[in-house]
């Protein structure tokens, strides 16, 4: 099933328009977006001529070694084919794992659940509660580790430690702040099995152990660190969306409360046997995701910081499987007593109020037709045992909890079909997926010797990543706080100020405003040879040609791009 339920997770994504594909091409992307930050490092580690004297990359080290040994490994062969080998082992990691809890939490019809689970949670929002979902159809840390912390915990659930302490090792190596989640939840869960059963479960601690070595190498060999306050100025200042609650929209506040507590409902289809252990690691996941976010909401002293600067919203990324689980928990068991019927109302409540969150797949469909459909079927598949057992009097009625799994699943694939958000295509495995682009980086990178810096527009940070040459700055590679933020923050405002040009999804280019002498001003102030004016730049050309400057490199396709030389 593992393997079956990877290939279907794998061509979904690469068939949705959520994400990140809106930003260069839907579906399955590579060489945009995060990896404009992730990748210079290994790529300079593969050839030194790269990114010489590059401020981001001297100045704040990113602690995903692992990353880069993979991007070291494919600049030195194939880039496009090992990243995508690389996003195939986190599809694996999702398949196996949602295969272990299908069979563990629905033994009489796991491939129909584990089916109708892949399907929603390709549907569900891809960004909720300060985090983004591994469902993102590109080959980061994020996605890959954030597969892999899913599969750590699904096993752990699922009775199968051994696999567990594998992937707990598994998913430090690629994820660092994953790494550590996990093994403060194998940690916990050590002690509370210890506790219980009188005798030590060795894998777990193993898993344990394995976990947090990991986690301790990635941070000592990247050198990476930042204190809390500095972390929390980034989050407010640069990236409120992430983590600082404080600041967020109500409704935004409300779909992620929504989240973590429908992932609660999912212990209704854990065991009795089993319950502890969903308690040490999706309640305590759970439970501390809700607890800092409120923390930070309400502002409470100390604590509302600490939320921050330790990124408690990255547990969103595990919270966001299991609330998918929690969905589907009412529809897999119906409610069967009285107090069923009172938690499935309350469980109808959340599920509504995630759904109507804003994200899912279907909000380009007629909404209200869809929950015309849809709640009927929620409400059916819940309660429709129980009532039919009180108005007849009789035991609780038996309806095929199949029925109700695909009518909900198949509703909402539906409505995203007749949406426009599932729209089959092949895939675009290369990397830097526009070809004009990487057409001109490969000349650019050609001309522009080893060591320049590149000024250019921070708005375009494509630029960077295509030429392989470092430039001053732009608004995607933000440091982590302290003295390199402050230089970032300084530099950006040389190139037409940061609070308006990288806040916000890049809303205004002041740049394109400064002057011919304003830009040759910061030419000499950062010992700058080279310059790339894009389209709607060129007015200033004359003015840098009089000062000096000579066009190096024309146009040579759609880009329209101009590099010019001053020497």
């Amino acid at each position: 099933m593992g393997p079956v339920l990877a290939a279907l997770q794998g061509f979904l994504v690469n068939s949705g328009v959520a994400g990140w594909g809106a930003l260069e091409q839907p579906g399955y992307t590579v060489g945009t977006a995060d990896h404009y930050v992730l990748d210079p490092g290994g790529l300079r580690a593969a050839d030194p001529t790269r990114f010489g004297n590059d401020f981001f990359l001297s100045s704040s080290p990113e602690p995903h070694w692992f990353f880069d040994y993979v991007t070291a490994l494919g600049a030195s062969t194939n880039l496009s084919v090992v990243f995508f080998l690389y996003w195939c082992v986190g599809l694996a990691f999702f398949g196996f794992g949602a295969a272990m809890l299908a069979r563990r939490w629905a033994p009489r019809m796991p491939w129909i659940v584990g089916l109708a689970f892949t399907v929603l949670m390709f549907l569900a929002p891809w960004f909720v509660a300060g985090t983004g979902s591994p469902m993102i159809a590109s080959p980061i840390p994020a996605v890959v580790g954030g597969y892999a912390a899913f599969f750590t915990v699904a096993a752990l659930v699922s009775g199968h430690p051994r696999v567990a302490a594998v992937m707990a090792t598994v998913t430090s190596i690629l994820h660092v702040q994953q790494g550590l989640v996990v093994a403060l939840v194998l940690g916990v869960t050590f002690v509370a099995l210890w506790v219980r059963d009188k005798r030590m479960p060795v894998w777990v601690l193993i898993g344990t152990l394995g976990a947090a070595a990991g986690t301790a190498y990635g941070m000592i060999h990247s050198g990476f660190g930042a204190s809390i306050a500095d972390f929390v100025q980034v989050c407010d200042e640069m990236i409120p969306y992430h983590c600082s609650a404080h600041l967020w929209a109500p409704n935004t506040m409300v779909a992620a409360i929504a989240l973590i507590v429908l992932s609660a409902f999912s212990i209704r289809l854990a065991a009795p046997q089993d319950r502890l252990i969903w308690a040490t690691s999706i309640g305590l996941i759970g439970f501390g995701l809700l607890s800092g976010m409120l923390a930070d909401y309400l502002r409470i002293p100390a604590l509302g910081a600490l939320a921050q600067g330790s990124n408690i919203y990255r547990l969103g990324a595990i919270v966001i499987f299991f609330a998918v689980w929690g969905l589907l928990s009412f529809v897999i068991r119906p409610a069967r007593t009285r107090w069923d019927a009172v938690f499935a109302v309350a469980w109808l409540i959340v599920s509504v109020t995630y759904l109507r969150s804003g994200g899912w797949q279907f909000y380009g469909a007629d909404q209200k037709r869809i929950y015309v459909i849809l709640l009927p079927l929620l409400f059916a598949g819940a309660l429709a045992p129980w009532l039919l057992s009180v108005l007849r009097r009789r035991e609780p009625v038996r309806i095929p909890a199949p029925a109700g799994v695909i009518a909900v699943a198949g509703a909402l694939v539906v409505a995203a079909i007749f949406g426009g958000f599932i729209v089959p295509r092949p895939l675009n495995a290369a990397y830097i997926p526009d070809p004009a682009k990487r057409e001109w980086g490969a000349a650019v990178e050609a001309l522009v010797p080893p060591g320049e810096v590149l000024l250019h527009s921070p708005n375009a940070p494509y630029i960077r990543l295509a030429t392989k040459r470092a430039d001053i700055a732009d608004c995607k590679s933000v440091p982590y706080g302290g003295k390199p933020y402050a230089e970032w923050k300084k530099r950006i405002d040389d190139l037409g100020g940061w609070a308006t040009q990288c806040r916000n999804g890049f809303p205004t280019a002041p740049f394109n405003d400064l002057s011919a002498a304003d830009l040759d001003r910061v030419a000499q102030r950062y010992d700058i040879h080279y310059m790339v004016l894009e389209q709607g730049q060129l007015d200033v050309l004359p003015g840098l040609e009089e000062l000096g400057w000579s066009v190096a490199l024309k146009p040579i396709n759609s880009l329209d791009n101009y590099v010019l030389h001053k020497g």
